[in-house]
């Protein structure tokens, strides 16, 4: 199995993803980014479209993506609430993209892989991506580590101490568009938003250490998609949905026989 070169690919991107992901999943449970990631998943899809259409893919899939991350913060208003306002950008750049998909050469192909990801179609290319997305993921909770931590809890008052509340907001969403539509290929529109809720949403189940909830909602990411990618080289099965699978079972498991922490 790890003779072939696309196992290693798919294997080396797990790995990445375990921890671009497991960083973020903390913060989309912890600030409440679930739409916000929906939005930015819908909008890379859009970006897909018009890349195949017009060439340079990545180039549009990040241009959508970081827009639609960047107009949410900018009509987010007093009786506008953010869930809202993400649905207000987004939902007509996912209509144009299904429109648009409807002009592509090998329509259903490339709107199931935009969909649902081809973690086996990986190339070098995509796991630069990955791997520059992360490394910029781990620079940035280095640095900020607890300025991260106390803004995510309070805003208020870690605006009142000084902290720079919204340059840290909007970098949070840059970064979290920028991962996911570099990783869209892998994982796919439709399974991004529960790989960036399911596994925070797990490990906060299981522990009331945010220390210990990222290592967890790492381990998790890296073992379900380990177990996906055996399950999908034996039986021809698609990994990011193997992966859904797995951690939603985790959730349950974790919800239902673990002492809620």
């Amino acid at each position: 199995m790890l003779s072939y070169t696309f196992v290693q690919h798919a294997l080396l991107e797990i790995v990445l993803l375990s921890i671009g992901l497991g960083l973020l999943t903390i913060l989309v449970n912890l600030r409440d980014l679930g739409v916000l990631g929906t939005g930015i998943g819908h909008a890379a899809f859009t970006g897909g479209v018009l890349g195949v259409l017009l060439g340079a893919p990545w180039l549009w899939t990040i241009a959508t993506g970081l827009l639609v991350a960047l107009l949410s913060s900018k009509i987010e208003g007093k009786r506008v609430s953010s869930a809202n306002s993400v649905i207000v950008a987004f939902t007509f750049i996912l209509a144009l993209g299904l429109v648009l998909s409807y002009f592509v050469p090998g329509q259903i192909s490339t709107v199931m892989g935009l969909l649902f990801g081809s973690m086996l179609g990986v190339d070098i290319f995509d796991i630069v991506l990955t791997s520059v997305a992360t490394l910029l993921l781990v620079i940035f909770f280095v640095r900020y580590y607890w300025e991260i931590l106390g803004t995510s809890f309070d805003e208020e008052y870690s605006a009142v101490v000084g902290m720079p509340v919204k340059t840290l907001r909007l970098v949070i969403s840059v970064l979290l568009a920028f991962y996911i539509t570099v990783t869209i290929r892998a994982v796919g529109t439709l399974m991004m938003e529960a790989l960036l809720v399911i596994p925070g949403a797990v490990a906060l189940q299981l522990t009331d250490s945010y220390h210990k909830s990222w290592k967890i909602s790492m381990a998790l990411i890296a073992g379900s998609g380990v177990i996906s990618l055996i399950m999908a080289f034996y039986w021809n099965l698609p990994v990011s949905p193997l992966m859904v699978v797995i951690l939603s079972l985790s959730f349950l498991i974790a919800r239902f026989l673990f002492k809620q922490k």
